[in-house]
Parts: structure tokens; sequence; C-alpha cells
């Protein structure tokens, strides 16, 4: 049997309880590292998180922006009498025209101020034509009312330039009758009737004038 020397068993003791503590002193710093990292990068994710807007804060900005766009255009339209029939609808900057009009320009004409809209990014046309001779006649019926009415409205007007109209006519045919001063009267007929007409035609004349100044219609001779 092989004996083992006193000094030895004790020594061999501590280096067995060395090992495993020397090993955990070389394995901390890696495992501290680790931590580290680990930290910094759940650091970094939550900083991005809270950098970022989420997908609802970007949803409800979208629908607020579309909300304008309808709510511009809509205005627009019912302020003009022929695009007043169209309505729209927008969602995700994607506007649709839908209703009704009379002619293919107010159409194409609908289109392009959707178009020009700033923040739309496509135009859905669903506009129809409406080709009922109800709807056709009715844009001329409402003007001929509308003229009719205006004329009621102006008729007292209307009576004194007439009035003053024949006034004139009388007054210039009168003076036509008398054919100016007696010493023209003694001159060649043809000349004296000429000088006669043209007193009757100024006469005429100045009495359209103011007739046409009392209904505010002086553009029409210029």
């Amino acid at each position: 049997m092989r004996h083992v020397a006193r000094g030895t068993v004790p020594s061999l003791l501590l280096v067995l309880m060395g090992a495993p503590a020397q090993a955990s002193a070389q394995d901390a710093p890696g495992q501290s590292q680790d931590t580290g990292t680990a930290a910094a990068l759940a650091q970094a994710a939550e900083s991005q998180a809270t950098a970022s807007p989420s997908v609802e804060q970007i949803t409800e900005e979208r629908s607020g922006a579309d909300e304008q766009i309808r709510n511009t255009l809509q205005a627009v339209f019912d302020r003009v009498p022929s695009l007043a029939a169209v309505s729209v609808q927008v969602e995700a900057g994607i506007v649709t025209l839908a209703g009704t009009v009379l002619d293919a320009t107010v159409r194409d004409r609908a289109v392009e101020l959707a178009t020009a809209q700033a923040g739309v990014v496509w135009v859905e046309n669903d506009i129809v034509l409406d080709t009922s001779l109800s709807r056709q006649l009715k844009p001329t019926w409402d003007r001929l009312q509308q003229l009719g009415f205006d004329t009621l409205a102006r008729l007292p007007l209307l009576l004194i330039a007439l009035l003053i109209v024949v006034l004139a006519a009388w007054v210039g045919g009168a003076l036509g009758r008398w054919g100016g001063p007696s010493w023209l009267k003694s001159q060649n007929p043809f000349l004296r009737n000429l000088v006669a007409r043209a007193i009757q035609a100024a006469v005429v004349l100045a009495g359209l004038l103011i007739a046409l100044d009392l209904l505010d219609a002086t553009t029409l001779v210029g």
C-alpha cells in the first residue's frame, strides 16, 4: 500500500477548492458583458418603440387628413350649382366622386378640382351624366323664370323709359315739322328736309340714351 505524505492532502484539497473559484472568476467578465449587451438592446428597443408612432396614431392622422380633404371638396361643390349633386368620399387619400351632372365638361372639372387637392393620391370618378329631358331643360327654365322676375321688378323703370322715348319721338317730330329758323326755310327744300330729319333724330337719340341710362343699360351702346 502506497502512503501519501501528510502535508500533501491539504494541498490537494486547497487546489481542488480553488479551481472552481478560479473558473467562476474567469467566467464572470463574460457574463457581465452579456448582461450589459442585453440591457443596452432592451433600452434601444424601448426607445425606438417610444419614438416610432403607433399604428393607431398613423390611422388617426390619416383619417383626419381624409376628413379635411372631403370637407374642402364638398364645400367647393356645394357652392357651384352644376356640381351640387356630386358627393365626395375619401379613404387613405383615394377620393371617390359620385352623383349626377348634366355635362361631361362639368364632370371633368370636378375630377380636376379633386386631383388638385393636396393629399389626394387617386380620384375614382363615379359621376353619371343625367340625360333626362326634364333635367336638361331645367337650367333653361330657371333662367327664363329669373328673367321674368327681374323684368317684373324693373317694370316701373321700363314704363318710365318707354315714356321718355315716346316723348322724345314726339318732340323730335315737332321740331322736324318746325324746320328750323326762318332763314333756313327759304333755302333749298332738300336741305331744309335734311336738317329737319337731323333735328328729329338727335332728339330721339337723346331720349334713348336717357332711357338706357335709367335702366343701367348704357353699355349696350358702348
